[in-house]
């Protein structure tokens, strides 16, 4: 069965849900007019402030319900009308267009059907709200998606007046519309020397029109076309993938190879470029991968844990998914700990030093970088307890340092 059934179901539902909707919002409206009431009772437009939106989302309610249950109904009848005209004929060949119709509006109605739904959810306002938008209207909704609706059912209309020969004649006519069409892609893939996909399109064609004599006339063209570009894209891309691998730019080169392959899959040089660009890649992979594997180990060994990390981190971003990759995550947050412990440390001593030089301000620097960095280390604990006095330091160092030059001065 072509006319999607449950869609009738669907619309139907969809409206009993948006019925419930808007008789909910009522009765919190009428909630919270209660309560205005009871803390004003004196004022006398509580009844028109707090009953004008709530009839305003009823009559939004019932209409969309109204709208939705006359779609559901609409597609019944299709499905009705389609399942009795395939009774009627028996046949293979005579609802092929009114059923593709049918098929077509269906979903058109499902998509319209979300919409209203969605405009209906929208629409349900909090009891806080003092905005009550206005009922949409019709020109607001997906006009292009009404439009179309409105051909599909002038064409199902034309399709059921029509006898057996007429619309054995109408599906024809729309075979060679799309045949035409179809053509028209191919031919701008052959401009843009896109020779894969004009393959591909024409395959098709030949599949849906085999022995056409315009697809026999556009399988020559591409044939000459493509072969006068073979030798000239051949020497093209076999430059572009040297350079690419003089530069270690291997997927480009993979990359660019390929597509070469897609578009003439008989040239034999392409496959045998192919063929060695794929190994010498997986050579260039496997040796940048031991390199950083055993860089990570040595320094490893030697407990040199920053630049541990560094060939780690090299290792994941360019192979995370090559055995020795994971060989090694395992150890990846122990090694990244250490490196930050490793260089807190660095950043202490240095401080120190810079505080034994009388180097007041480049100590101060550093000291606020680590506690930026590491806020909640064991050395940014001390540092936070010395700063103050590196601070007065700097400011008597800054100060005896003015007192010289104005001795020299005078």
């Amino acid at each position: 069965m072509s006319v999607k059934i449950p869609a009738f179901n669907a619309l139907r539902g969809s409206a009993v849900v948006v019925l419930v909707f808007s008789i909910g919002a009522v009765v919190v409206d009428l909630l919270v007019a209660g309560e205005i009431r009871r803390v004003s009772p004196d004022d006398p437009a509580w009844l028109t402030d707090a009953l004008s939106p709530a009839l305003l989302k009823l009559l939004v309610g019932v209409a969309s319900a109204c709208v939705l249950l006359g779609l559901a109904a609409l597609v019944r009848a299709l499905a009705s009308v389609a399942d009795q005209r395939r009774t009627e004929t028996r046949g293979t060949g005579t609802s092929d267009v009114s059923t593709r119709a049918l098929d077509d509006l269906t979903e058109s109605v499902n998509t319209l059907t979300r919409q209203l739904d969605a405009r209906g959810n929208d629409r349900l306002v909090s009891p806080g709200d003092t905005a009550h938008p206005p009922l949409p209207q019709a020109s607001s909704l997906n006009e292009k998606l009404l439009e179309r609706m409105v051909f599909l059912l002038e064409e199902m209309r034309e399709t059921s007046m029509m006898d057996e020969a007429q619309r054995r004649e109408r599906l024809l006519a729309l075979f060679q519309r799309r045949k035409h069409a179809s053509l028209g892609d191919i031919t701008r893939h052959v401009h843009h020397e896109e020779w894969a996909r004009a393959d591909q399109l024409l395959l098709q064609l030949e599949r849906q029109h085999p022995g056409d004599t315009e697809l026999v006339e556009a399988r020559s063209v591409l044939d000459v076309a493509r072969g006068a570009a073979e030798r000239r894209t051949l020497e093209l891309v076999r430059g572009k993938v040297e350079d690419d691998m003089a530069v270690g730019s291997w997927d480009q080169a993979l990359n660019d190879i390929r597509q070469f392959t897609l578009n003439f899959p008989a040239n034999s040089d392409g496959r045998t470029l192919l063929a060695r660009v794929t190994r010498e890649r997986e050579l260039f992979r496997e040796s940048t991968v031991q390199r950083f594997y055993e860089e990570a180990k040595y320094e490893l060994e030697r407990r040199n844990w920053r630049r541990a990390l560094s060939a780690v981190q090299k290792l994941s971003e360019r192979y995370p998914d090559h055995a020795k990759t994971q060989k090694l995550r395992p150890q990846f947050r122990t090694i990244q700990e250490n490196a930050e412990i490793e260089e807190r440390q660095e950043m202490e001593s240095r401080i120190r030093e810079l505080v034994q030089g009388k180097r007041f301000s480049d100590a101060i620097a550093l000291s606020e970088d680590l506690l930026r960095r590491f806020p909640k280390s064991p050395q940014a604990d001390a540092i936070e307890e010395l700063l103050p006095k590196m601070r007065d330091l700097a400011i008597q160092h800054e100060a005896d340092a003015i007192k010289v030059r104005t001795r020299v001065d005078d």
